[in-house]
C-alpha cells in the first residue's frame, strides 16, 4: 500500500521525544520524507531499547470478535491464526484498546462505482490503497481520473506525473480538499474539476462524463480510475454495544447546545451575522459524541486510539499516554455526565473557530453562498491567515491539555496557552499549507516545482534538537529512490566538506529558536551546554595554573643559553629556583592570557566541538568525528594564544618578569603575525588527543566507575577524580611529546629564526639520545599531576553548571525528565 509514495506533512510534527530524527538518520533531513524512511524510523524507535519488542506481537492473527461480559466485567476476545486457520482462540481481558487506525478499509461510493460498472467502463478501477507495485502500469503513458481531492489524490497525482502519466484529472465533490489548495502542478498535466462528479460512461467505454448539476465535461480515453475517497475504520469485530459512532447525523444527538451560546466575534461575523448551530454529521477534531478522551462513555474499559489531530503521530503518542494514565489510575475516570460536559465544552470551543465550525451544516451552507472572489478565498489576506492559524492553534491546545494531564515528557503548553514548542508546531502546519498556496502557475519554475521543493531551512526545525530541515538534493520530480542518500546532498562521511561558515553558524550564530531551545534528550539548550563547558574551563584554568607554569618552565630549561640540551635533573633544579625566588609571580605567570584564552581558545574549540556534536545529533556527547573536526578547525584560533603564553614564560625564565602582550603582538606584526601560528601542527594533535581522552573518554569512564562503585557511596567528585587518574597517564603519554614540540617551536624568539616541525622533532630525538626517555618525557610526572587536577576541575565545574541549568529547566517547565530517570 502506498509504495514509493511520500509524506504530505512536515516530519517535524511527527518526531518522537525519546528517539529523534538526528539519532536515527544521523544528519539533517528534508521536511518531507518518503514513507519508507518514516516507517523505518518508527520501527527503529520501537526496538531501540528493546530489540525483542516485536516478539510479543501476534502477527498473522485477526480479531474475529470482541464482546463484553457484564457479569464478569471482562472482555471476551476471539482471535484466529491466519497461518494455521485452526479454530479461534478465546481470551479474557479487563481492558480493551481499539487501535486499528481510522484507515481500516477502503471507502468507495457505491453510486459512482455502479455508474462505472453498469456503464461498461473498459479501463482499470482501483482504490488508492491498491496502487502499490501496479501503479507504474496504471500511470505510465496513461490518462488517469482520480475521484476525491484529499491527500491520497495529491500524492498519487504527483507520483503519476513522475512516472510519466499523460494527464491526471481530479474531480472534487466539495472543491475544498488539499488538492484544490495547490496553486499549480508540474508540467501542467493536472486538472482539478471542482464540484464535479462522474455521471455516466461514454458509449465506447473509454470516456467518462463529469457534471456539476449545470454543466458537463467529457474526459476521453481514460484508462485508469482511482478512488481517492478515503477509508472507514474497521470496527466490524466489535460488538454493537462497543462501537462508537464515527459519522452520521446522530453523532452528537445527546448534546444540547446552550440557547444563549454565541460565536465570538471573528473576521466573518459582520457578513455572516448570528447563525444557529445546525446538524453536525461528523466528528470535529478529536471530539466524538460517545467517546471521552479515548474512553467509550458507556463503558470506559473500552478504549480507542484515534488520529484525528492535524498532527496525527504526535496526537496518537500522547493519547496512548493518556489511556495508560487512566488504566493505572493516575487520572480518575469521571462520571458519564462529567464526560459529556467535558466534550461539550471542547465542542463549543471548536465551533467558536470559523474553520472548525465549517463542519457544522448551517455555517457551511452560509460559507458556500459567498462569492468566489471573497477575501476568505484569498490566502494572502491577513484575516484568512489569522483564521487558519487559529484553526491549527485550537487543535494543538487540545493536544497540549492531554499532554499535561498524561504527564507526557514533551510539554507543548496548556489548553489556555501554548509554549514555544506548541507555537512551533502551529507554525510548521502554517508553512506546510503555504507551500501549496504559494505555488504559482505563472512562475518560471512552475513546470517542475511541487510543495516539497520549497527550502524549509529558515522556518522548519526539530523542537527536540533544534536541527533545521534541509532542502532536497534536487528537484523532487528528479529524485529516483527512497533512501537517505537519494534525497539529501550531504551526510555523515561528507560532514567535514561543509564550510567552516556553516559549522560556526550551527554552533555559535544560530537563531534564538535553535540555540536556546532546551533539548528533550539531555535537558539543556546548546547555549547552556556551551556555557557549562566554558565555566568548567575557567575553573580549571585558575586551579591548575601553578602546575602548568612550573611544568612549562621545566620544559623550557631543557636548553641552556647556548642552545644545548640540559640534563632533566638540572632543568628541574633551575625551575625550582625560579619558583623559590618568586613563588606568587611564578605561579600566576601566564594566567591572564590563559583566562583570556578561555574565551579566545575555548569558544572556537568548544563552539566547533559542540556544534559538530549537535549537528551529528549527539546533544553534547563528544564523538571521534566531532573531536577530529574541532581539533583541525579550531587550531587557527587557539594557537596565537598559546604562542603568547609560551613567549611570556620564556621571557620570565630569563628576566623574572612577564613580557607585555602588546610587545609580543608588535613584534609579530612586523612579520604579518605569522609567528603567532608557530606550533599549529603539534597543537592539532594535542587538541585531538585532549578532546578524545579528556572530553570524551573521562566522562564515560567516570560514569562507569560511579555505577560500579555506587554501593561504596562513591560520589560524582570522587568518581571524577578516579576517572581522571586513570585517563591522565595515557593522555600525558600521548600529549607530552607533542607539548614538547610546541614549547620548542613557540619559545624561540619572535624576531629570530623560527623552528619548524622537523627541526623540533630532531631536537627531541637528540634529547632522547643524550638523556634517554627522560629527554622525551620531560615534565611527565608533572604532566600527570596537572592532568588529574585539570580534568577533575574541568569536569566538576562543568557538572555543577550542567546540573544547575538542568534543574532550572525542570523548575520552569522547559524540560521533563524521562519517567524513571534520577
Amino acid at each position: 500500500m502506498y509504495e514509493a509514495l511520500w509524506m504530505n506533512g512536515p516530519k517535524e510534527c511527527l518526531e518522537f521525544f525519546d528517539y529523534t530524527f538526528d539519532e536515527h538518520f544521523g544528519c539533517a533531513m528534508p521536511m518531507y520524507l518518503p514513507r519508507k524512511l518514516f516507517l523505518e524510523y518508527m520501527l527503529a524507535r520501537c526496538t531501540k531499547d528493546n530489540p525483542t519488542f516485536f516478539d510479543d506481537v501476534k502477527f498473522n492473527t485477526s480479531v474475529e470478535s470482541v464482546t463484553y461480559n457484564e457479569e464478569e466485567g471482562k472482555f471476551v476476545v476471539q482471535t484466529l491464526n491466519r497461518m494455521t486457520g485452526l479454530g479461534t482462540e478465546c481470551t479474557l481481558f479487563d481492558k480493551c484498546i481499539w487501535a486499528a487506525g481510522l484507515n481500516g478499509k477502503p471507502k468507495i461510493p457505491k453510486s459512482i462505482y455502479e455508474i462505472l460498472s453498469s456503464g461498461g467502463f473498459k479501463g482499470r478501477v482501483i482504490h488508492s490503497s491498491e496502487v502499490g507495485p501496479i501503479f507504474d502500469q496504471c500511470a505510465r503513458g496513461k490518462k488517469i481520473l482520480m475521484i476525491g481531492d484529499s491527500f491520497s489524490a495529491e500524492d498519487l497525482a504527483l507520483q503519476a506525473i513522475k512516472l510519466g502519466a499523460e494527464t491526471v484529472d481530479i474531480c472534487s465533490r466539495s472543491g475544498e480538499g488539499i488538492a484544490c489548495e495547490t496553486g499549480s502542478w508540474p508540467e501542467d498535466r493536472v486538472d482539478i474539476h471542482e464540484c464535479y462528479l462522474p455521471t455516466e460512461v461514454t458509449k465506447d467505454g473509454s470516456g467518462i462524463v463529469l457534471s456539476n448539476g449545470e454543466e458537463e465535461i467529457t474526459l476521453e480515453d481514460i484508462e485508469t480510475v482511482i478512488f481517492c475517497t478515503g477509508y472507514l475504520p474497521n470496527i466490524d469485530m466489535l460488538d454493537e454495544s462497543l462501537r462508537p459512532r464515527f459519522e452520521g447525523r446522530y453523532i452528537f444527538t445527546d448534546y444540547v447546545i446552550p440557547k444563549d451560546w454565541k460565536m465570538s466575534k471573528n473576521p466573518l461575523t459582520r457578513e455572516f451575522g448570528p447563525i444557529a448551530i445546525g446538524k453536525i454529521t461528523s466528528s470535529i477534531g478529536i471530539v466524538r459524541g460517545d467517546v471521552y478522551r479515548g474512553l467509550l462513555i458507556s463503558n470506559p474499559n473500552m478504549m480507542f486510539s484515534f488520529d484525528m489531530s492535524e498532527n496525527p503521530i504526535l496526537a496518537v503518542d500522547i493519547a496512548m499516554w493518556l489511556l495508560l494514565a487512566h488504566i493505572m489510575g493516575d487520572i480518575p475516570i469521571p462520571s458519564q455526565q462529567q464526560m459529556k460536559q467535558y466534550n461539550l465544552k471542547i465542542l463549543l470551543d471548536l465551533l467558536d473557530t470559523p474553520f472548525w465550525r465549517y463542519y457544522e451544516e448551517n455555517y457551511m451552507n452560509r460559507w458556500y453562498d459567498i462569492d468566489d472572489d471573497h477575501w476568505s478565498y484569498d490566502v494572502s489576506d491577513k484575516r484568512m491567515i489569522d483564521m487558519l492559524k487559529d484553526y491549527f492553534a485550537k487543535d494543538m491546545k487540545i493536544v497540549a491539555r492531554d499532554c499535561c494531564d498524561a504527564k507526557h515528557p514533551l510539554q507543548i503548553g496548556t489548553y489556555e496557552n501554548l509554549n514555544e514548542r506548541g507555537e512551533a508546531f502551529v507554525e510548521f502546519n502554517m508553512v506546510d499549507s503555504f507551500h501549496r498556496y504559494d505555488l504559482d502557475e505563472e512562475s518560471p519554475d512552475a513546470s517542475w516545482k511541487t510543495f516539497r521543493d520549497f527550502d524549509p531551512s529558515n522556518k522548519i526545525y526539530s523542537v527536540m534538537t533544534g536541527t533545521k530541515a534541509v532542502p532536497l538534493k534536487c528537484r523532487w520530480l528528479d529524485i529516483d529512490g527512497e533512501c537517505k542518500e537519494d534525497i539529501i546532498r550531504y551526510h555523515y562521511p561528507l560532514l567535514l566538506l561543509y564550510s567552516l561558515d556553516n559549522i560556526i553558524t550551527m554552533s555559535l550564530l544560530q537563531t534564538y529558536s535553535d540555540y536556546f531551545v532546551v533539548s528533550q534528550k539531555n535537558g539543556l539548550s546548546q547555549f547552556q551546554t556551551m556555557t557549562a563547558y566554558l565555566g568548567g574551563s575557567a575553573f580549571q584554568t585558575v586551579l591548575d595554573n601553578p602546575v602548568t607554569a612550573y611544568r612549562q618552565l621545566v620544559q623550557q630549561y631543557a636548553k641552556d643559553a647556548a642552545g644545548k640540551a640540559v640534563d632533566p635533573k638540572v632543568a628541574v633544579a633551575e625551575a625550582n629556583a625560579v619558583f623559590k625566588a618568586a613563588p606568587v609571580a611564578a605561579s600566576l605567570s601566564g594566567l591572564i592570557p590563559r583566562i583570556i584564552g578561555v574565551g579566545f581558545k575555548r569558544v572556537p574549540k568548544f563552539g566547533i566541538l559542540l556544534g559538530l556534536s549537535f549537528f551529528l545529533g549527539e546533544d553534547g556527547t563528544i564523538s571521534p568525528t566531532a573531536a577530529f573536526g574541532a581539533s583541525v578547525l579550531s587550531a587557527p584560533f587557539i594557537n596565537p594564544i598559546r604562542m603568547i603564553e609560551k613567549q611570556q614564560r620564556a621571557y620570565f625564565k630569563t628576566t623574572g618578569a612577564e613580557k607585555p602582550i602588546m610587545e609580543i603582538l608588535r613584534e609579530s606584526a612586523k612579520q604579518n603575525f605569522l609567528p603567532l601560528f608557530r606550533g599549529s601542527v603539534p597543537l592539532m594533535g594535542h587538541s585531538c588527543a585532549s578532546a578524545l581522552l579528556g572530553l570524551a573518554g573521562q566522562p564515560k569512564l567516570q560514569k562507569y566507575i560511579k555505577e560500579e562503585l555506587s554501593h561504596y557511596g562513591i560520589g560524582t567528585f570522587t568518581s571524577g577524580l578516579l576517572a581522571s587518574a586513570a585517563v591522565t597517564p595515557i593522555y600525558v603519554a600521548v600529549t607530552n611529546p607533542l607539548s614538547r614540540l610546541e614549547v620548542i617551536m613557540q619559545t624561540s624568539k619572535i624576531d629570530g629564526k623560527s623552528i619548524g616541525v622537523i627541526e623540533a622533532c630532531k631536537e627531541v630525538v637528540n634529547d632522547s639520545k643524550q638523556f634517554g626517555l627522560r629527554g622525551v618525557f620531560r615534565g611527565q610526572g608533572l604532566g600527570i599531576a596537572k592532568g588529574i587536577l585539570s580534568l577533575t576541575a574541568f569536569h566538576q565545574g562543568r557538572i555543577w553548571l550542567t546540573d544547575g541549568f538542568r534543574n532550572h529547566n525542570i523548575s520552569n517547565g522547559s524540560y521533563t525528565p524521562p519517567v524513571g530517570s534520577a
